[in-house]
């Protein structure tokens, strides 16, 4: 992370700024040559699963030639992806399943839309079933035309909708790289918006000394200050830095000072090795996640896939795999959509100070020494490549975005942009801070802290499982599992989003105690998920004495009983209340409900989530009164779901 936090004293660090990107894609696999649109032939099939795998498809992208119906086969097409001609079928798994309302590629005939175009929200159009989609153009239907979807609409067969999104059937259909174009881009996708949980994993070459946090890389040449002491740990367990062992030596190979071989080289368990990306995915999975995100390239410069736009890669160089694409491919198998994080702006902006200046022309660009101009080329490079290769559903950016030039940043995101637009898909981009402050098109996020307060924009929440380093370090301690469940619960009464990191070790194994977190939060949420996922926030967010976090660096707090988080369902039918602990007398009390604040009169039944059963309750003065059923004890807290004849009051 940009913002590393510590304990310890360190050179002081302005704050840098994050940029994410988000976009919702169902390829499959993620090298530099992958997902290339093909020319000529069938279009490739859809359905479960990842890559389109008839022939000539390819990617399921295709010009000319004779567009191919998606099929109920090995791919992962669906409706709303793009077909050459045809009209994209019913694709069973993929991320949008139903008749086709993709866009018809440019040369091939228009093809016949299926069932249900896109269905609009409140305030959308919507479009009539069986429309004509012509070459390059939105299917338009009997009786409506496809138009943008309104605040919480449901996606239907074929279809895209809520606010947000963009790129796909919900924003502008093209970009130019000017501010005025990509500040129309609609800031938060409805698939981001439901999924409110992800997973992320600070990864790499810097995990193999495990020694005070991911910025191990730069602080190991800070020989004058106090930067964790990595240098003193350094020359004591490696050798000096500036002769013997440098921090490329983690990537190319070297020795300990006792002898004993050191290099960032995990191994898959099916060539005899501990990692097992599978593995991950379904501990995601059990978790609760419904995002999961590799650290694409942290600050140090290594990226962690097959890149041709920089040497220092995961194939190149280290364990000689390419471990973006693995997890890309185990992450969506498992369901979940794909995050890829990339820190390396700050690469050549300053990460690497302490390092005198090489004259190895690849330790050169290492160590981000190939000038300002090359340094923004570089990142440039790296992002399309990625976002060609991998399709990822969200695109993550750490540090100092705000210092690349304005045309570096349009051309991305145009580029980025315009890609959400040919996948047929809503791509999100967040920010953090100052760096893109001003601009509408981008979600904001938090590092190490939230909101504080209700927000009437989606927003983003990270945390790590360790207050002291987002990368594994060795005796690292841990936030409890209670604490993280409840900045869970709690960024997401706020109408945010929660980002939680874990730490593995080198070697791909991810300890037992950070697993006994995630399953003890997916434990919870497998019984309670219904009042967090696909919810909405409701005029009110909170209520109880406990702050459970909102300032950079302190960490989540734990709540109690009395502190209850509010959310409501899509259809503003429903209102959660999810209290942070089990009352003594299996009582909920919640005040926000009196009788002097909201009329209740039209409630049709409250329901106790962990078993389904109805609750009774009573309204008074100082609240609503819920009786718990007998025999139940949750003591990560629970939630009741109040339903109503018709919507839910607003709080006064």
């Amino acid at each position: 992370m940009r913002n590393h936090y510590a304990i310890e004293s360190s050179p002081s660090r302005s704050r840098r700024d994050v940029l994410l990107v988000l976009a919702g894609l169902a390829l499959v696999g993620c090298s530099s040559s992958a997902s290339r649109p093909s020319s000529g032939g069938a279009g490739g099939s859809g359905g479960t699963g990842g890559k389109d795998s008839s022939s000539g498809g390819g990617s399921g992208l295709s010009s000319g030639g004779r567009g191919g119906t998606a099929t109920q086969g090995s791919g992962r097409m669906g409706a709303g992806g793009i077909a050459s001609g045809g009209g994209a079928g019913r694709g069973a798994g993929g991320d949008v399943t139903g008749g086709g309302a993709g866009r018809a590629a440019a040369g091939g005939t228009g093809g016949v839309a299926g069932a249900a175009g896109v269905v609009a929200g409140a305030g959308g159009v919507v479009a009539g079933a069986g429309g004509v989609t012509g070459a390059g153009g939105m299917t338009t239907g009997a009786g409506g035309t496809a138009g943008k979807s309104g605040t919480g609409g449901v996606a239907g067969l074929g279809g895209s909708s809520g606010v947000g999104g963009g790129g796909g059937a919900t924003g502008p259909q093209s970009y130019t790289s000017t501010w005025t174009s990509v500040d129309q881009h609609p800031a938060a996708a409805e698939w981001l918006q439901d999924a409110k949980f992800g997973l992320w994993t600070h990864w790499g070459a810097f995990s193999v000394p495990a020694f005070y946090s991911e910025w191990y890389a730069g602080y190991m040449f800070d020989k004058n200050g106090n930067s964790g002491g990595c240098y003193k740990h350094h020359v004591a367990t490696f050798g000096d830095p500036f002769t013997t062992f440098g921090y490329d030596k983690f990537l190319t190979g070297g020795t300990d000072l006792k002898g004993n071989p050191v290099k960032f080289e995990p191994k898959l368990v099916t060539d005899g090795g501990k990692w097992d990306p599978d593995a991950w995915a379904q501990l995601f999975v059990d978790a609760g996640a419904k995002v999961a995100a590799p650290v694409g390239i942290h600050h140090d410069g290594f990226a962690m896939w097959d890149s041709k736009c920089t040497e220092w890669n995961s194939v190149s160089k280290g364990p000689k795999l390419d471990l973006v694409g693995l997890l890309a491919k185990a992450y969506r198998a498992h369901g979940m959509k794909l995050m890829v994080s990339s820190h390396d702006a700050y690469n050549f902006l300053g990460y690497y100070q302490y390092v005198p200046a090489q004259t190895d022309r690849s330790l050169k660009t290492l160590y981000g020494q190939d000038g300002k101009p090359a340094g923004e080329a570089l990142w440039l490079c790296e992002l399309k490549e990625l976002i060609d290769g991998c399709q990822p559903d969200h695109m993550w950016h750490d540090g100092s975005v705000g210092d690349i030039s304005d045309a570096t940043v349009l051309s991305y995101l145009s580029y980025y942009y315009n890609k959400g637009v040919e996948w047929g898909r809503d791509v999100v981009v967040s920010n953090a801070g100052n760096d893109l402050a001003g601009h509408p098109g981008e979600v904001r996020q938090y590092e190490r802290s939230g909101n504080g307060s209700l927000s009437s924009t989606f927003w983003i929440s990270e945390e790590s499982v360790s207050l002291n380093t987002w990368g594994y370090v060795d005796g690292m301690p841990y936030f409890s599992a209670k604490s993280l469940l409840d900045a869970l619960i709690d960024r997401v009464s706020m109408n945010g989003f929660f980002l939680l990191n874990i730490s593995p070790m080198a070697d791909g194994t991810i300890p037992q105690a950070q697993k006994d977190l995630l399953l003890t939060m997916g434990a919870w949420l497998k019984v309670f998920g219904e009042s967090i996922y696909s919810t909405r926030p409701w005029t009110k967010c909170c209520e109880g004495p406990t702050t459970i976090g909102g300032n950079f660096g302190s960490g989540p707090a734990e709540g109690t009983a009395t502190d209850i988080r509010f959310n409501r369902s899509k259809d503003n039918k429903s209102l959660y209340a999810i209290a942070l602990g089990w009352p003594a007398n299996n009582q909920m009390i919640i005040t926000s409900l009196k009788s002097a604040s909201v009329d209740v009169s039209s409630i049709k039944n409250v329901t106790f989530l962990g078993d389904g059963s109805t609750c009774t309750y009573t309204q008074d003065s100082s609240g609503l009164k819920i009786t718990l059923p007998s025999g139940q004890n949750y003591p990560n807290g629970y939630a009741v779901k109040l339903t109503f004849s018709g919507t839910v009051p607003p709080a006064k």
